[in-house]
């Protein structure tokens, strides 16, 4: 029994230490795509994603159209594709309205 529980700690410390290694990739990968952005394009998406503020409320705070805000929130996105490829489709998951 104790043997198990031994093998079974150990699995679990690998798969942690797996865990946080893709989660360092994956934020390195993501501050590389932010930096692609322009100033406007990556205040859209840290308000949008990180401040959880909508379409409409961004377009309040930045003094441009909505449609204006939807451009800029879409051609960032496709910026971050190439850098983030799959993972933009999780990343916008999480963060999704």
């Amino acid at each position: 029994e104790l043997v198990r529980m031994a093998k079974d700690r150990d699995k679990m410390a690998k798969e942690r230490a797996y865990i946080q290694r893709e989660r360092d990739e994956l934020k390195k990968m993501l501050a590389e795509a932010l930096e692609l952005l322009t100033e406007k394009e990556r205040k859209v998406i840290l308000l949008y994603y990180y401040e959880d503020l909508t379409l409409k409320e961004i377009s309040s705070i930045l003094e441009v159209s909505e449609s204006r805000i939807s451009q800029l929130h879409t051609r960032a996105l496709q910026k971050m594709k190439v850098k983030l490829g799959n993972y933009i489709g999780i990343l916008t998951e999480a963060g999704g309205k």
